[in-house]
């Protein structure tokens, strides 16, 4: 009867450590299913020899079998682990020996006792890691019961140390290697870096620097996918992106689609430094699971590595993400070191690209505004010109020139300066529309309608259209709606689009003196026909109804010409 202090059997085997740790462990040796070796088949050889027995193997427990390294007597190299004897010695401490395994509860009833080849004896001596993991054995069985010697015993544990040394010489080296290999390919990509230095710094153009980021960073680190961002503000989905992807994704090579600012990228805006995730890790991640809905359209993933792009002066200018490496395994410590060290050469180009793209568009802008002042200087001459030869010939007067020229003259200056308080030489109808007709509106009645969209006019065009508006204002004053007390002016304009775009403005009169055709051509009525005409390729009709003068002018319009307005 056992005494209630002495451990029961379960309790003298059950293991002190875990499964998962022991199986990694295995698995670091890399021993699993490699081909036989000469210095595995002379353990199991002499163990056999020195034990007097017919089977001899060197065995190491997997998770759902045992494998033999090398065997003498089985002519088999993995078994069953259900019907493993090994699989109970791991759980033994030291020298395992079941002198008969039909007296033995735990093996009386295994199929390989009980039936072919009849194993009536089994001693093995533990595989163990310099951790305490046990891996295996080293074991010879029999076909009778019987005893080992203590001689027998000493060199049975002896070859178990030995396999033991090997395996440990053998990851030894192969972690020498690996580190080698390691050196040498970070050697590599030192190199590739200091090359791809001279193509980023040599881009032209900011779009061309980040795809040369894009592809050298895919091609150093050595992944199927990567993606470079520059963030033009807060708002991520004002992001400049650029993608890199072999032909292997083919169907993918349109993806573009820049950060909004709520994905797993933000992890590397907010720590402000280079983030690694596993796969596992990152479809865990709750960051990645928002953006899941959009995986349709995105190319696959393998892992997740990316570091930001950070300015001199601590500004975040985006970031570079990697994925899916092309020889399928996780991001190591070595590719992080790689990309820090691009981002870092990434940012200095890309602050160079953005320098050297603003000091271009300065450039540009100032030929752009050298040689608008140029045509501005000899077109407005040309107008002050016909503008003082035709009210010579059309006043009467001295003071009625001077009066008509004068007026003439500050609407011009006007229109010019509405020009030039516009960075891009640009003015609004609305602006010239206000400026001529301001002194007309302060006079405690809702005499003025001006109804209409915002619409922005380069010179070309608000220099005719301003003059025409003059004359139209000083026609009204004069002899028009705005000379009485009761007159009403409407202004209401819209911009049509067809095969070109067309400005259509309504001039209409009312509650003024009765309206007569004039019985020949003025000044103002040659500017609204003939300039309007000629300089804006416009197309006017006048109305002189009694009730009110209608004018109806029809502009085409172009973009006004923002030199190096680019991103």
């Amino acid at each position: 009867m056992r005494n209630g202090d002495e451990p029961t059997l379960a309790e003298q085997n059950r293991p002190t450590w875990d499964e998962a740790e022991r199986l990694a462990a295995l698995r670091r040796y890399g021993i699993l299913d490699t081909p036989p070796e000469v210095e595995f088949d002379d353990v199991v050889r002499i163990a056999a020899h020195v034990c007097g027995a017919p089977i001899s193997v060197v065995n190491l427990i997997d998770d759902q079998r045992q494998w033999f390294k090398a065997e003498t007597g089985l002519g088999v190299r993995e078994t069953p682990l259900d019907v493993s004897i090994c699989a109970q010695a791991i759980l033994q401490l030291g020298l395992f020996v079941v002198p008969d395994t039909t007296k033995d509860p735990r093996f009386n009833c295994n199929p390989l006792v009980t039936g072919e080849p009849h194993l009536r004896f089994y001693a093995g001596a533990l595989l163990e890691t310099p951790e305490r993991l046990p891996l295996g054995t080293v074991c010879v069985l029999d076909y009778k019961p019987r005893e080992l010697t203590d001689e027998q015993a000493f060199t049975l544990q002896a070859l178990a140390r030995q396999v033991m040394a090997h395996l440990e010489l053998r990851r030894t080296v192969e972690e020498a290697q690996r580190r080698a290999a390691e050196a040498q390919r970070y050697a590599e990509q030192l190199q590739a870096l200091a090359r791809a230095a001279v193509r980023v710094t040599e881009a032209e153009a900011l779009e061309v620097t980040i795809q040369e980021i894009a592809d050298t960073a895919r091609e150093i680190v050595g992944t199927h996918q990567s993606i470079v961002s520059l963030a033009r503000g807060p708002d991520w989905n004002q992001a400049l992106s650029s993608v890199s992807l072999p032909d292997k994704y083919k169907a993918f090579q349109s993806f573009a689609k820049p950060p909004d600012g709520l994905g797993i990228d933000t992890l590397v805006c907010e720590t402000n430094g280079p983030i690694r995730l596993t796969q596992a890790e990152l479809e865990t991640n709750p960051r990645w699971n928002s953006f899941s809905p959009k995986g349709r359209n995105h190319p696959p993933v393998g892992g997740w590595l990316a570091a930001p792009l950070i300015a001199k002066n601590g500004q975040k200018l985006g970031l570079v993400q990697l994925s899916d490496k092309k020889d399928g395994t996780e991001f190591g410590e070595g590719d992080e070191a790689v990309l820090v060290q691009l981002a870092q050469l990434a940012a200095a180009a890309v602050e160079h690209a953005a320098t050297e793209a603003k000091r271009h568009e300065a450039e540009e802008r100032q030929r752009l505004l050298i040689r608008e002042l140029h045509h501005r200087v000899r077109n407005t001459l040309a107008t002050v010109q016909s503008i003082l030869g035709t009210t010579a010939r059309t006043s009467r007067t001295v003071e009625e020139f001077y009066r008509a020229f004068s007026g003439r003259i500050e609407s011009l200056a006007r229109t010019h300066m509405l020009l030039t308080e516009d960075l891009w030489q640009v003015t609004t109808l609305r602006e010239i529309l206000e400026t001529e007709l301001q002194p007309y509106r302060n006079t405690g009645i809702e005499r003025i309608r001006l109804e209409g969209p915002d619409v922005e006019l380069a010179s070309e065009v608000a220099v005719p259209l301003g003059m025409a508006i003059h004359e139209l204002t000083t026609n009204a004053a004069r002899f028009g709606a705005l000379s009485v007390w009761g007159g009403r002016l409407d202004v209401v304009w819209r911009v049509m689009r067809a095969e070109q775009v067309v400005l259509h403005l309504e001039w209409t009169e009312r509650g003024g003196p009765v309206v007569k055709a004039p019985e020949e051509e003025g000044f103002g009525s040659r500017v609204i026909h003939r300039v309007l005409a000629a300089q804006a390729d416009a197309k006017v009709t006048m109305d002189f109804d009694p009730s009110g003068l209608r004018v109806v002018i029809h502009v085409p319009l172009r973009a006004p010409d923002k030199a190096g307005s680019g991103p």
